[in-house]
This record gives structure tokens, sequence and C-alpha cells, in this order.
């Protein structure tokens, strides 16, 4: 006689019966998704838009929800792969214990937020300079990419030239000022640029050249 003929159920491994325990507990917890109408899914893919970069360096950003890595301009390219942010961007948030809230945004404004542009983000951290940008065809135009370009420019780039000249400058300065003694202490320094130099003064005579000069005189 078998265990269910005796009304005793059938037998279940420990393993499978972990399994079945997981995927009722899954069960439980599964709030309600509400769907995304096809007419919405088509216009978000329509009005996409599209985060690139022309700088060498990679950026990994975070938002609610979300997480990019928006990757480096390779060498010999205009600019870098693009990170594809939907037109209509969704976010699901819990709004009870058994449904999931959508909340619909704008997926340009998205994407700038992802690169540090938009209301209460400091401005000198948006990833415009370091060659960050947003566009909303793909490939980019030849003015959002010369854009990018001259922000990289003008942001980093300018600042790493200016960092890479100071230590420079500063020895500069201490070679070519004149020394307390009048002489200048980088080579081929002329006595007139010496004299004319600020600081220098032309050295006192001492007693034994004033009466060495009075005896010539005498004679």
């Amino acid at each position: 006689m078998s265990a269910s003929d005796q009304g005793m159920g059938a037998f279940v491994a420990p393993r499978s019966a972990a399994g079945m325990v997981s995927d009722r507990q899954k069960s439980l917890n599964t709030r309600y998704v509400p769907p995304v109408m096809e007419s919405v899914q088509k216009l978000s893919q329509e009005t996409q838009v599209y985060i690139f970069n022309v700088g060498p360096w990679e950026h990994k950003q975070q938002i609610p929800g979300h997480r990019y890595t928006i990757p480096a301009c390779k060498e010999g390219k205009a600019y870098s792969e693009p990170i594809i942010i939907p037109g209509i961007f969704s976010t699901l948030y819990p709004q009870d214990e058994k449904t999931m809230k959508r909340i619909d945004e704008d997926g340009y404004q998205v994407a700038l937020d992802i690169i540090g542009i938009g209301p209460g983000l400091a401005p000198n951290n948006a990833l415009t300079r370091y060659g960050v940008a947003v566009s909303r065809q793909w490939p980019p135009t030849k003015e959002e990419v010369s854009k990018a370009w001259e922000a990289l420019r003008v942001g980093e780039l300018n600042t790493l030239i200016a960092e890479a000249n100071s230590p420079w400058r500063r020895v500069h300065r201490r070679q070519s000022r004149p020394s307390a003694s009048g002489t200048c202490r980088r080579r081929g320094c002329s006595r007139k640029r010496r004299q004319n130099a600020p600081g220098w003064h032309a050295p006192r005579r001492t007693r034994r050249t004033t009466s060495i000069a009075s005896s010539a005189a005498s004679r």
C-alpha cells in the first residue's frame, strides 16, 4: 500500500520543500505592477535620448533605482558609445503592501540629472567639464560634439594644464628674482640688468677705498 493510499501524502525531498517554501514566500511578497501601454512604449522609443562622452575618462553615475556607467571615448574616436535613456522614464515605487506605483518622467531631464545638470545640483560637479553631453538623436550632430569638446577644453583640460604649469612657474620666478647681494641667480644676466632690477643697490665704498682715492688725488 502506498503512502498516498494510507492518507499520508507524497514524500517531498528536503531540497524540493525548500524551493516550494521560497516560491510561496515570493508569491506573498510580490506586488502588482501596473502594465505599460503599447502606445506609451512606442512613444518612449521614438523620443529616447543618448548620453555620450568625448573625454578619456569613464564615469559611474547613480540615480534612485538606477546605476549607469558612461564609457570613455576610445582613442581615435570622436565620441563614445551611448547610454540610451527612454524618452518616457518610468520608476516603480511601493504604493502599499500589494501594489507598485509607476512614476513617469521626461527622459531628457533624467539624462541631464545623470550627468549632474539640474535644480539643486552644483554646476562645478557636472560631467560636462569632462566632455559628457546629451543628444536627442544618434549619432550626435557635429555642433553637439564640438560643444562637448569645448566644454572639456574650458573645464578639465585647462585645469590640468594650469596644475602642470604651476610648479614650473614657481621655480622660474625663484630663479629670476634678484638676490640680496645684487647678483642675479639666472645665468646670462648682465650687470646692467642687475642694476635695473628692483631691490639692487650699488656696493658702499669702504674706508680703505676712500683713503686710496684721496692719496691719489693729492699726488
